[in-house]
């Protein structure tokens, strides 16, 4: 080759690997610092600057037109092409480069491909196989396969998590419903007391007016006072008797709740041991299959399996224990209420015998009317304190009507709650 051929060769060299890397750093900025744009110009200028720069023959060109087709294949996606031409030296040494650089590209691609097919599925078991890989491939697939992990951990946590939700909200909404029902029991309850209120002031005050209206008492009347002191003052025991065994049935109620949260700490140890004891068994039984010295193993997890199983045992003997106290209170509770029971019947028993100490005084003379005027006044207050009972009933219905709907009103959001995290877990 003669100087001045030479020097055109090199004068096209330079002004041809001039212009590819001025395409080099436009095609970074405009492809946002891609990577696969980026090693194709990279590519494409080493071969053109070796081929011009070796001044070979026209073979060479011919070479250096199939290095340029490839390179368009590539970048068109079509990683299947590749150099197929022979040669020697330097520019056989360019072909096998080339080849190899799209061969690395075409497995991360395709490795990228096929694990992101996966994520799209929500399965998250398919990772890109590094080996092989190296520089940006290799921290590019190690990102991507670290991204993939915490995806499944993301979604294992979301599985959990929804069965706690679900779990939570069926319990605030069986809450809710046992609330309901008591508050609905408790209204009916009241119901029917502030009617009977109503008519026993209804009853008392027409009994004032008549007490006014009485006249000609006799000596009679004052033994018929006499008598109706009595029965009062009975009946005023009789009521407390009933109000200290109603305050001792609050009592056992109370000490009920205390031993069913008793029993609620006593079955959470049960659960904590039960779960220690599957884990030992499962420790058992690996070391039972082994032979020799590992045999001895077994004997320790055994040990261990047995003590936790006598832990239980006691725990079970203590919710017996905590049962039996219910069982106990609970007949309290009811032999409480006969008792309550028969205090209203002996209760009743009394106000027949005043009605008929009142009819009696129905006989009595005109000397008594001062007394009987100070009759009617009591009577008109015991009136008045039975109207402030009868409210203050009311007042006790509103409230149970008010919890009623306070708590009816929380089961419809909690729902809808619920409906709307199962939707959202069903995204993850």
């Amino acid at each position: 080759m003669s100087l001045s051929s030479q020097s055109r060769t090199t004068f096209l060299t330079i002004l041809a690997f001039g212009a590819l890397i001025a395409l080099f750093i436009q095609t970074i900025v405009v492809s946002g610092f891609s990577l696969l744009p980026v090693v194709l110009i990279v590519l494409t200028s080493v071969c053109l600057f070796l081929l011009l720069s070796s001044g070979e023959s026209a073979a060479s060109c011919a070479g250096m037109d199939e290095v340029t087709r490839v390179c368009h294949e590539i970048d068109k996606g079509n990683f299947e092409a590749r150099i197929t031409s022979v040669s020697s030296g330097k520019t056989q040494e360019l072909y096998d480069a080339v080849n190899a650089a799209i061969d690395r590209t075409d497995a991360f691609v395709r490795e990228s491909a096929a694990a992101m097919e996966y994520v799209a599925d929500k399965k998250y078991f398919r990772r890109i196989f590094e080996r092989g890989m190296t520089g940006a491939f290799l921290k590019a697939s190690r990102d991507i396969n670290g991204s993939i992990h915490n995806l499944s951990e993301m979604q294992r946590s979301s599985i959990e998590l929804q069965g706690k939700v679900h779990e939570v909200v069926g319990r605030v909404v069986e809450n809710s419903n046992s609330i309901v029902q008591e508050a609905e029991s408790m209204g009916g309850k009241i119901d029917k007391s502030s009617s009977g209120t109503i008519e026993v002031a209804d009853s008392a005050f027409e009994t004032s007016q008549s007490i006014t209206l009485v006249a000609a008492a006799t000596e009679e009347l004052t033994s018929s006072v006499a008598e109706i002191t009595r029965q009062v003052s009975y009946a005023s025991e009789t009521s407390k008797t009933a109000m200290d065994n109603v305050e001792s049935i609050q009592s056992d109620i109370t000490m009920l709740s205390d031993e069913a949260k008793n029993i609620g700490e006593v079955i959470q140890l049960i659960s904590d041991i039960a779960a220690k004891t599957n884990l030992l068994a499962l420790n058992a039984t690996v070391e039972a299959s082994r032979a020799g010295e590992a045999g001895k193993g077994f004997a320790v997890v055994a040990a261990e399996v047995k003590n936790l199983a006598d832990q239980t045992s006691k725990a079970t003997d203590k919710i017996a224990e905590q049962i039996g106290n219910i069982q106990e209170a609970t007949d309290g509770v009811v032999h409480k209420s006969r008792d309550i029971s028969r205090t209203i019947h002996e209760i009743n028993e009394v106000s027949a015998a005043i009605a008929a100490a009142v009819e009696e005084q129905g006989a009595a003379t005109s000397d008594i009317s001062t007394k009987v005027s100070h009759v009617a006044d009591q009577s008109t207050k015991v009136s008045d304190r039975i109207g402030d009972i009868a409210q203050a009933s009311a007042g006790s219905y509103a409230g149970a009507i008010a919890v009623i709907w306070a708590a009816g009103d929380q089961i419809e959001p909690v729902e809808e709650l619920n409906t709307d995290l199962k939707t959202f877990f069903k995204m993850l």
